[in-house]
């Protein structure tokens, strides 16, 4: 029994009955992965990919297992879908395939090109729709790289592993004034398949002066299909109000033949700072508002609010009329971040305290006057220990040894004393550095009030 995880074994075939395509003498169904690298490598566009079902070997009954992602689970043959819509849709979808399959095998390397040969070299047979399966707006190639022996016919040869392989005829028409968006006219599902959704119902779609009533004979949302079924949409007048006889004065002039239309034309206009997001034009009755699940989305460029219509949303409407959306600035642009934060806001807060309330020398500015403060005492003595250490420091004189073997003895020379005008030009200097360190302080906002102080009592002395 073979096996493939997160796939569903979608049919089977008889080895006895097909001729198999070899890559360097191995069959094709032992290199799968070898295959699947190679489109990836050259096909960037995604949705060429996963486009052949995965083959494995069951050496049980010596059949090829074909398997396909879950989403192919209900898959029918392209074959079984002849004379419909959908059919006709899907038949375009594979030739599409195929013709960028061959452009592409042409450009490639002589390597490469074996692997892509051996998936399209059947592609365009007789019985390729007998291969191929689709469902939900999408195709699967679910046999490739084999061919059927003469004589062999696919519906024998082929074994669908679903469970049920009857397949119904589901019919839509309308009836009145109305047309069908989406899928028009006749599908085909498998037996137990549940009807639901824009791929199984299609949109019904009146004209002026008419609207959608209901289904005949009933709904098809959420019908289980379990035979051949026909729905019927039905599309009615809208009913008039009665006209009174009687003929009231009027300075409007409208000509017999005048009708108001019963829908207008609605458009939602995005304005110049954002887009709207999904349709941007519908038709909405005359006399009531929009509904509001077709008013769109509209998505604001960067730094900008929506802030609502140029219009009243909620007016009836009369004629055609267009909608633009209005904004407001919300300060989160590039340069509302830069001037209300960042760096412009470090410096803002850096000197928001300047002047004698907030302290000038508050905040980071104080570690700068202290800094300031401690190199001014930090100078003087270092040249002091500077001239100190020099003068402990012994000369070494470089001189010839002599040649007398026993020399006299030499007497230690004596360290000269210090002259008084180097400690005369340091107390100097450490005086001025006082005297500086005096006028910084008397700068200090509080030295400042107490000298104001001061010179105003003297004055009433």
């Amino acid at each position: 029994m073979s096996f493939v995880r997160d796939k569903v074994k979608l049919c089977s075939i008889d080895m006895n009955g097909v001729a198999v395509e070899k890559i360097n003498g191995v069959p094709f169904y032992e290199r799968y992965i070898e295959f699947d690298n190679t489109i990836k490598k050259h096909i960037i566009d995604r949705k060429y990919h996963n486009l052949f079902a995965q083959p494995v070997f069951n050496a049980t009954n010596g059949m090829i297992d074909w398997y396909v992602p879950a989403n192919f689970q209900n898959a029918i043959k392209l074959s079984e879908l002849k004379g419909t819509t959908e059919g006709d849709e899907y038949s375009k979808q594979k030739e599409l395939i195929i013709q960028h399959l061959n452009r592409t095998t042409a450009e490639l390397p002589e390597y490469d090109q074996k692997y892509f040969k051996c998936l399209t070299k059947y592609l365009s047979s007789d019985y390729i729709d007998d291969l191929v399966y689709c469902d939900n707006g999408q195709i699967i190639f679910g046999v490739w790289g084999l061919r059927l022996i003469d004589g062999k016919n696919p519906t024998t040869s082929i074994r669908t592993a679903i469970d049920d392989k009857r397949v119904y005829t589901i019919n839509y028409q309308v009836r009145g004034n109305g047309i069908m968006s989406g899928i028009k006219g006749t599908i085909k599902r498998r037996h137990g398949h549940v009807i639901n959704g824009s791929k199984d119902i299609p949109n019904i779609i009146p004209e002026d002066g008419f609207e959608f009533s209901s289904w005949e004979p009933d709904a098809p949302h959420n019908k289980k299909v379990v035979s051949d079924i026909n729905f019927i949409a039905i599309c009615t007048p809208i009913p008039v109000p009665p006209v009174n006889d009687e003929v009231v004065p009027t300075n409007d002039t409208v000509g017999p033949d005048t009708v108001q239309p019963e829908f207008s034309n609605v458009r939602f206009d995005g304005g110049d700072h954002g887009k709207i997001k999904g349709v941007d034009t519908i038709r909405a009755k005359n006399g009531e508002p929009v509904p509001p699940m077709q008013v769109p989305e509209v998505k604001p460029k960067r730094g900008y609010d929506f802030v609502g219509w140029d219009k009243d949303i909620n007016s009836p409407i009369n004629d055609d009329k267009v909608f633009k959306a209005q904004y407001k600035k919300n300060g989160k642009g590039f340069w509302g971040n830069l001037f209300n934060g960042g760096l412009l806001g470090w410096f803002r807060n850096l000197f928001s305290g300047f002047g004698i309330g907030g302290g000038w020398f508050s905040g980071c500015l104080s570690w700068i006057v202290g800094l300031l403060l401690m190199s001014l005492l930090i100078m003087p003595l270092s040249s002091l220990f500077r001239g100190c250490g020099a003068r402990n420091n012994v000369p070494v004189v470089n001189r010839p040894i002599p040649k007398v073997v026993h020399t006299p003895k030499q007497e230690t020379p004596k360290e000269t004393p210090q002259t008084t005008d180097d400690y005369e030009a340091i107390r100097a200097l450490i005086q001025e550095y006082e005297r500086r360190i005096d006028e910084l302080e008397q700068m200090l906002p509080e030295n400042q009030s107490e000298n104001n102080n001061k010179q105003s009592d003297s004055e009433y002395v």
